[in-house]
């Protein structure tokens, strides 16, 4: 288990930033970046590279696996010091849309996903919390292809009552190929 506050182990490296590519547009719907590495990190059992998720995959009610540093209560301020993870499944736009009145413009442009896991007793449910933007969503057989990137959500609500947003990988699959060279 990677610790933030212990020793370095097996679970970690520490690489330098050669680049940061931010994405122009509305902070909501384009909350995106690509940060390359001056050097490649050392793959091994712990550290193994990412597989972006296909332009025109769909992994509505599927499991995922949703990991961060976040906060695991949002009554208690402290982020955790241990790396935490959930299972999970994303759910429609249409259903995210019927929960988020309020977002219907914005989810309406595909840029984002709506992660909500109901099988856990209400207000104990998985979630991504304040701490945890920019953590993976992870789904495919192995959980090993990344669908999404945290963003946002109900910051006062970090009990898996109502959907959290994710960045869509898919949706920015072009930027993404163009920035990293694929």
């Amino acid at each position: 288990m990677v610790n933030l506050f212990g020793p370095p182990n097996e679970f970690e490296q520490v690489l330098r930033v050669d680049k940061f590519y931010m994405h122009d547009g509305s902070y909501i719907t384009n909350d995106i970046a690509v940060i390359t590495m001056a050097t490649p990190a050392k793959l091994n059992k712990n550290v193994k590279v990412a597989v972006l998720a296909e332009k025109d995959s769909n992994y509505v009610k599927e499991n995922c696996t949703i990991s961060g540093w976040g906060r695991t209560n949002v009554e208690v301020f402290n982020q955790t010091n241990s790396l935490q993870k959930a299972m999970t499944s994303i759910v429609s736009t249409e259903e995210c849309m019927q929960r988020w009145t309020r977002l219907n413009t914005v989810l309406s442009e595909g840029t984002l996903l709506c992660v909500l896991d109901e099988t856990g007793p209400p207000k104990k449910r998985p979630s991504s919390c304040f701490g945890d933007n920019g953590g993976p969503l992870y789904c495919g057989e192995n959980k090993d292809v990344l669908v999404g990137v945290s963003s946002t959500g109900s910051g006062i609500r970090c009990n898996g009552m109502y959907p959290q947003l994710y960045t869509s990988i898919p949706a920015f699959r072009d930027w993404l190929d163009k920035r990293l060279h694929l």
